[in-house]
């Protein structure tokens, strides 16, 4: 199960995530910094197999989680084929 801690005080906020850990799953790449670097950039964590994040934050403080949610029946295994895109494409958007 994915979680997601905010803890605000005065000087701003953290925000912390685990995500879903299946024993297929690679691991991730370290945080780095995306995008524009004169005020629109973001920073992120990477899955180190299809390239996208589960979360990230931007130079405005905005931040940017996705939560798992999985319907009866769907599998947690990543689909073999390859077919679909990964949803780790949305917080990318979303900061950028």
């Amino acid at each position: 199960m994915c979680t997601v801690t905010i803890f605000r005080s005065e000087a701003g906020f953290t925000a912390t995530m685990n995500r879903d850990e299946a024993c297929v799953r690679a691991a991730e790449l370290a945080p780095e910094l995306r995008g524009d670097l004169d005020g629109a950039g973001w920073a992120a964590p990477f899955d180190s197999e299809k390239g996208g994040t589960w979360m990230g934050v931007n130079a405005f403080g905005v931040a940017a989680c996705l939560l798992n949610a999985y319907q009866p029946g769907e599998s947690l295994l990543p689909e073999p084929a390859g077919q679909h895109r990964t949803r780790g494409e949305i917080v990318p958007a979303a900061l950028a």
